[in-house]
């Protein structure tokens, strides 16, 4: 039979898809893995799977016999490229393992670049024993045919005899949305940063932007794309490799990508991450006749997108307003606020009229629902009774009148998502189905540990990943901010009793990193902001307070320091800083609250007054309310 024939007859065998010159099946016929890295070549039959612990090489005929099949492949006499002659050597690899998660001066550069060990480890990423570097292997036809090493310093060498072959190939994924599409980086690291964002159809060049070698050797590989986008550096030898390789991949429809002021994929990753999600899905066409169309260019100076405040001047200071299309990780130890801070969040955003959806897993919708009308309401509308099992304690109620107020007020406002719906995909679909549907903007999922993000056939990380990838898909695509409630690694920090140097300064305190969020790396990695919330010890009560007099001195104000010593003493119990936040960079700048035990209602200690006289509630006695049409007008707030 002829080649197309057994084609057709593998299809009926095993479940599979053509994807340009490679029948793609979903499962290797000699591992048995089922994630589609076993490829057939339609026009030649050659087979091969991706796995390097695999990587079994055969034809049709090997592959017929293998199966049991039966048949006679009658092979079309194509004609070969002749090949350059050229020594052959041999890479060892002895000095080559795998890359560790304790390899923590790799890992952590990696991580410094927003690259996870688990995209390292998906990649094949390796650790060179001899140089202690990150090191990239590259396999053709079941052989090592290159080696690079790359020092955290940046100093790069590769094993002699090593061949300039696109590096990637070997885990390559095809984008079942966008089967034909390649994406080609200019250099390791962006090809890496490209899979952090969930692109696994993408390689990188072997040597830089000035060796197009890799190009003759991967010429059949590459044929089997339509869409290439060139994703080289912005700089003049970025533009001059697109030059020189933009007539020989014609073949194809050529796209680049736009940085703005930033170099390269990596660093735009760092800094301004939304922008470069959204270049990469829409990357600029390579007009190959250099002419353009001034339809296309915008002259713009740049849009300012919609930034909303939280209801408290605090957090609107560290985070420059709530901006759309992002995501906040609260993080924060069991009983540090969390939800306190969830709380008056919601009830800011609703003050300025915006909508909200609320997911907890940790409160039943009863206690989740006394909680945020406490807060909504105020002190007016709460009502106490003595604890029965715990002295001069107390349990919170809601009046029924003012329930009943609240209930109108915040319908079509205010959503709760069941918290005993679990599963986070599907909230997602339900939270994408409330703004599209509703207009709803702002989402809280109190909390991370607690969500379902199990996915059939899949372990526990892979299925963190998909949703994490699934997210951030979701705030890009959506004029949306989610916050998660997230716990720490890392618990007992601040505890130290001897907290003051041999003059009698307290020691600084010990900040949190986004690197001790609980939970994947690849959602720490595609969120925008990390919210640190701390219960105020009494090492963080004594720095701020020394601190906050240093300023006054500073400022010569000295008389208002017993007061404001006497305030934070009193009332300092909650303390919020950020260590992540692409959009501004603001890092580390202190909010300091006070907290209201009845009420649940927090403020800032140098604008107490401004943010307690924020308000839902009609002040007026309840026997006047105004007809229901009138009862609760938000545009009023």
């Amino acid at each position: 039979m002829r080649v197309n024939e057994a084609i057709e007859k593998i299809k009926d065998t095993f479940e599979g898809r053509i994807y340009g010159k490679e029948l793609v099946l979903k499962e290797c016929p000699y591992c048995n893995r089922t994630d589609g890295r076993f490829y057939i070549n339609i026009n030649t039959g050659q087979a091969n799977c991706k796995h390097a612990s695999c990587g079994a090489k055969t034809n049709l005929t090997g592959l017929f016999k293998h199966l049991g099949l039966e048949g006679t492949i009658e092979y079309d006499d194509a004609p070969q490229k002749p090949q350059k002659a050229q020594e052959s050597v041999s890479i060892s690899l002895a000095n080559v393992r795998k890359l560790e998660q304790t390899d923590a001066a790799i890992v952590d550069y990696m991580m410094s670049r927003g690259i996870s060990y688990e995209t390292l480890s998906k990649s094949d990423v390796r650790y060179g024993i001899k140089h202690g570097a990150i090191t990239f292997v590259t396999n053709h036809k079941f052989k090592v045919v290159s080696c690079v090493y790359r020092t955290v310093d940046k100093r790069i060498f590769m094993e002699r005899g090593s061949e300039q072959r696109l590096w990637g190939v070997d885990t390559f994924k095809f984008d079942d949305n966008n089967p034909k599409t390649l994406y080609i980086a200019e250099g390791h690291p962006d090809c890496l940063t490209l899979r952090e964002m969930g692109i696994w159809n993408s390689v990188t060049v072997p040597n830089g932007a000035a060796s197009h070698d890799w190009i003759d050797r991967d010429w059949e590989w590459l044929q089997q794309f339509d869409k290439i986008v060139l994703c080289y550096d912005n700089d003049q030898a970025g533009q001059n490799a697109i030059t020189d390789v933009k007539g020989r991949l014609d073949f194809a429809n050529l796209y680049e990508l736009e940085y703005g002021e930033h170099n390269d994929i990596n660093a735009m990753y760092m800094a301004d991450c939304e922008s470069l999600y959204r270049t990469v899905r829409k990357p600029k066409e390579i007009v190959m006749d250099g002419f353009i169309s001034l339809q296309n260019v915008s002259t713009e100076q740049g849009v300012t997108d919609e930034l909303v405040s939280t209801g408290l001047a605090g957090f609107d200071q560290i985070f420059g307003g709530i901006g759309l299309h992002q995501s906040t990780i609260i993080m924060a130890e069991s009983g540090a606020g969390k939800t306190t801070v969830m709380s008056n969040m919601v009830k800011g955003l609703m003050s300025v009229g915006q909508k909200v959806a609320v997911w907890s897993g940790e409160l039943s919708n009863k206690m989740l629902k006394t909680w945020l009308y406490a807060t909504i309401g105020g002190e007016k509308a709460v009502e106490t009774r003595p604890h029965p099992f715990r002295k001069n304690d107390y349990i919170t109620s809601i009046k029924p009148e003012y329930e009943h107020k609240i209930d109108k007020a915040v319908d079509g406002k205010l959503w709760v998502y069941d918290g005993n719906k679990s599963n986070g995909f599907n909230m997602l679909k339900h939270f994408e189905y409330l703004h599209k549907r509703f207009g709803v903007k702002y989402f809280f999922v109190d909390n991370l540990s607690i969500l379902d993000m199990v996915v059939k056939g899949v372990g526990k990380y892979e299925g963190e990943d998909e949703f994490a990838k699934q997210f951030a898909s979701f705030t890009r695509n959506n004029a949306v901010h989610i916050f998660l409630v997230a716990h720490p690694t890392k618990t007992a920090i601040n505890s130290d009793p001897n907290f003051t140097d041999k003059n009698g300064k307290v020691r600084p305190i010990e900040r949190y990193t986004q690197q001790q969020v609980r939970g994947s790396a690849t959602l720490v990695n595609l969120i925008h902001n990390v919210l640190v919330l701390c219960r105020a010890k009494e090492h963080e009560k004594a720095f701020m307070k020394q601190r906050v007099e240093q300023q006054l001195t500073k400022a010569n104000m000295q008389s208002k320091i017993p007061a404001m010593a006497k305030q934070m003493d009193e009332e300092f119990s909650l303390m919020a800083y950020l260590v992540k936040n692409r959009s501004g960079g603001f890092m580390y700048e202190d909010a300091l609250f006070g907290y209201d035990k009845t009420t649940r209602r927090i403020y800032g200690l140098q604008t107490k007054a401004e943010d307690l006289s924020l308000e839902l509630l009609d002040e007026r006695p309840v026997q006047d309310e105004q007809p229901e049409y009138e009862e609760f007008d938000y545009s009023e707030f």
